[in-house]
């Protein structure tokens, strides 16, 4: 699966997307737990995750093969 990180995710992680082997589903609340371990700074921001461009909730579910985007706050305007 394909993790893209926007904004200050990508610039604190210095990369702005990575590949995970993920062989079967996962929720989303453990995907976020994977990602924290991997990246301990995860765990000081905040952010939202969509998968395949969609803002996901924490009882989704993510597949290998999806598109998933960490997503630092938005401003609106």
């Amino acid at each position: 699966m394909k993790v893209k990180y926007f904004g200050m995710i990508a610039h604190s992680l210095q990369r702005e997307s990575e590949a995970l082997d993920i062989q079967s589903g996962i929720k989303l609340g453990e995907l976020s737990r994977l990602l924290t371990q991997k990246h301990p700074i995860l765990s000081e921001m905040t952010f939202q995750i969509a998968i395949n461009q969609r803002i996901a909730q924490e009882n989704d579910t993510v597949h290998p093969g999806d598109e998933v985007a960490l997503l630092p706050p938005f401003a609106g305007g």
